[in-house]
């Protein structure tokens, strides 16, 4: 089970790339314990240029000591044309 926060991820590295109609989107950072999950989710407001949020989710039953840990993630996402920019929305801005 993980509960979602309204925390958004922090993100040192962010980088996209595209083949045919797929995004590969690749974000990497830190994250304040290794408990912490971090997910990027596709912006459903956001048309043009596709929007992406990193966010930061918890799991209630494990416990954990505050201590920072790193993380990368990835993710495809089927986007049509090619687009030449996308956003990444995360705690440092976009």
């Amino acid at each position: 089970m993980q509960v979602f926060d309204e925390a958004l991820a922090t993100v040192d590295q962010a980088r996209a790339y595209q083949i045919d109609d797929v995004l590969l989107l690749r974000a990497a950072g830190s994250k304040p314990t290794a408990c912490h999950v971090v997910t990027l989710e596709r912006g459903l407001l956001d048309v043009e240029p596709p929007a992406f949020t990193a966010r930061l989710s918890t799991d209630p039953r494990v416990r954990c000591t505050a201590a920072v840990a790193p993380f990368e993630v990835h993710q495809a996402y089927r986007v049509g044309v090619l687009r030449p920019h996308v956003l990444l929305h995360h705690e440092g801005g976009e």
